[in-house]
């Protein structure tokens, strides 16, 4: 068989830029290489092939491939057949004679460059195996490269290397420590955990005329994933045994890589839960007398999985019988400031249990608002109310609910209603005020019985309006104001003489 040296993976970050352009087209990441590192060798990047050999007394071209670095490499060549040398076949190019034994011909290729270690690699067997070359040989001529780094989480790309003619289809099959990946057969392969440990090869097939043909890359080093490890174990946030019907929580504990992403398996007595695997749990009857735990398995792209079990509880307990509220609680009265607000506790069984209140502001507690009533304040300002109900007795399990919430609080509108009286044109000025409000927004409607007179909106708190044509004697208007958000729709009437 060829000679050869061994091969194996290393990163094309010691590979310039442009062979990567020129061989690849832009496809980024390692190559297979031959001899020592690229620190104090020649390294290949893509190995030498054959073409020519189309018939008997052929001339064979050596393609010496590429190679790192990009500049100063000169290269050797010796041609074998079946294996062993030629005699004298040391140029790049070699004519097969008419007497030649009919095996299959290579090329071995030496590279070197001043002041590193030269490198030697053999191209791929040419010809047919046995009988002189005839008619051409549908076949790989360049292996296939395997460009990537093998890490898990990392993305490998297939060279489709050199055939002996143009293919027009290619198949693709990955390997990991020889045996096929099932479902890898696209050009590109990403390495899970699964590949962890072993080598990967791609096979590809051409395809030409009705002709295929195979080639095999040279193994990449087994692939690499440094994994996520567990620092501090999971916990589930639990006060005592656990009941049935308690919502209980996990922790996912810390791990030694950041940007990680958690999935979750509640077991019961070391057994799994079927679906049960979101971050929180209910046991139910089923889970009874039964010690839980949750594994939590923390996954980033490029790393090896990590997996860690928190403790386990107590045994689950059945749940305690505990107080109905068939409704309530519900809140009286009106948003608005100045106003208080009263809480009803609604309907609940046993009736004896006692009923505590705690008074929320957009949905935080009121400080101190224990009581049963609640009086509406400035910080209310543009706020919801709810009252929480806590219900409970000896013996039974407590119940909480709370109230719907009440509209946002609005300030109470005061109007400062002034008018001219007498013949003419009655001139009315509406001022409108409103605790914590300093500007009131909103329009005014006046009308008469109904009938209305004029509409303006507010300016800064003011309206004037002039009312012509009004009949003599007295009238009496009602002055109504559409509020704004912070400002509660209300009226005021006033009355004056005409004449």
């Amino acid at each position: 068989m060829p000679l050869r040296t061994s091969s194996r993976g290393v990163s094309l970050l010691a590979v310039p830029l442009f062979l990567l352009t020129l061989l690849f087209g832009g496809l980024g990441a390692t190559v297979l290489a031959s001899g020592a590192t690229a620190a104090t060798a020649v390294v290949n990047v893509d190995p030498p092939w054959v073409g020519g050999g189309a018939k008997a007394t052929a001339t064979l071209t050596a393609h010496p491939g590429t190679w790192s670095p990009a500049s100063g490499v000169t290269y050797t060549y010796q041609w074998l057949e079946s294996g062993n040398p030629i005699g004298g076949a040391t140029n790049s190019e070699y004519s097969i004679p008419v007497l030649s034994a009919g095996g299959r011909f290579s090329v071995q290729v030496t590279a070197s460059a001043p002041g590193l270690t030269s490198t030697t690699l053999a191209s791929l067997a040419t010809g047919p195996a046995g009988g002189l070359l005839s008619a051409p040989t549908y076949e790989n001529r360049g292996r296939p490269l395997i460009v990537g780094s093998p890490v898990v989480g990392a993305t490998l790309t297939a060279s489709n290397g050199h055939w002996s003619t143009p293919a027009t289809g290619f198949a693709y099959q990955w390997s990991a420590g020889g045996a096929a990946i099932a479902g890898a057969t696209q050009q590109t392969f990403v390495p899970t955990a699964a590949e962890l440990g072993k080598a990967i090869t791609i096979t590809v097939t051409a395809s030409a005329s009705g002709a295929t043909a195979t080639g095999t890359s040279l193994a990449t080093a087994a692939v690499t994933g440094d994994s996520i490890n567990n620092v501090s174990v999971p916990s589930i946030a639990v006060s005592g045994a656990p009941k049935v019907g308690d919502v209980l929580s996990a922790d996912p504990g810390t791990w030694s890589v950041t940007g990680t992403s958690y999935a979750y398996q509640w077991l019961a007595d070391g057994a799994a839960i079927s679906g049960a695997t979101t971050s929180s749990f209910t046991p139910t009857d089923a889970q009874v007398g039964k010690r839980l735990s949750v594994r939590v398995t923390a996954t980033r792209s490029g790393y090896a999985q990590g997996q860690a079990e928190s403790a386990s509880t107590a045994p689950v307990e059945a749940a305690v019988p505990g107080i109905t509220v068939t409704n309530g609680p519900t809140l009286v009265g009106q948003p608005r400031i100045g106003k208080i607000l009263l809480a009803r506790a609604g309907t609940f069984t046993p009736s004896d249990a006692t009923v505590t209140y705690q008074w929320l502001r957009a949905g935080s507690p009121i400080a101190g608002a224990t009581a049963s009533k609640f009086a509406l304040t400035m910080s209310d300002l543009g706020k919801t109310i709810t009252v929480r109900a806590t219900y409970a007795r000896a013996g039974l399990a407590s119940a909480v609910r709370t109230s719907p919430p009440t509209s946002p609080v609005k300030s109470t509108p005061q109007f400062r209603i002034q008018h001219s009286q007498g013949s003419g044109p009655v001139k009315l000025t509406v001022v409108v005020t409103a605790p914590a409000v300093s500007r009131v927004s909103g329009t005014i409607l006046l009308t008469e019985k109904g009938h209305k007179l004029g509409q303006r909106a507010l300016s800064n708190g003011r309206v004037a309006f002039t009312l012509r044509g009004l009949s003599t004697g007295r009238h009496t208007l009602k002055v109504s104001l559409s509020g704004g958000d912070d400002v509660a729709d209300g009226s005021k009437t006033t009355s004056f003489k005409v004449g």
